[in-house]
């Protein structure tokens, strides 16, 4: 038995939903195309907040067979507005299995400053810009321009 997790970030709570059978058996895009069109995804402007992002595992994700671990995202595509859905392996959806999850619905919009993620701000180091590093190590070499030769 596992779940499916409901994040609503404009109330800020969690829901949980018990699923079985062929509901966890037809994970990954088959649960999002029909999450999504059973929303009434088709009325809903690709960049509002009612544009709920998806996360699903594949059914044998978490299980130890070879390349099951896969997890499939979506969401109402802004670019072509229909519903898109992308894969990615590693060790995302085997983790979520294991924790007993099937899928992770984050819908809603976070309260704040427009909702977006601020950029922290970086202080500066000895007068250099925060993305640049220190300056590069001299270079070896008899003139400077790359490993010393031997001769």
């Amino acid at each position: 038995m596992s779940k499916y997790m409901h994040i609503d970030l404009s109330r800020q709570t969690v829901a949980t939903e018990q699923v079985e059978g062929e509901d966890l058996v037809r994970g990954g895009r088959y649960r999002i195309a029909k999450t999504l069109l059973a929303g009434g995804i088709a009325k809903v402007d690709p960049l509002s907040p009612a544009n709920p992002l998806m996360f699903s595992t594949g059914p044998f994700a978490g299980s130890g067979y070879t390349n099951a671990n896969r997890l499939s995202v979506g969401c109402k595509s802004p670019l072509t507005g229909t519903i898109k859905e992308s894969n990615a392996g590693g060790q995302a959806a085997q983790v979520l299995a294991r924790l007993g999850y099937a899928a992770l619905i984050l819908e809603g919009k976070p309260q704040g400053e427009g909702g977006a993620a601020r950029r922290p701000r970086l202080r500066r180091r000895g007068g250099q810009q925060p993305w640049r590093g220190r300056r590069p190590a001299p270079r070896s070499g008899p003139d400077g321009g790359g490993p010393a030769r031997r001769s």
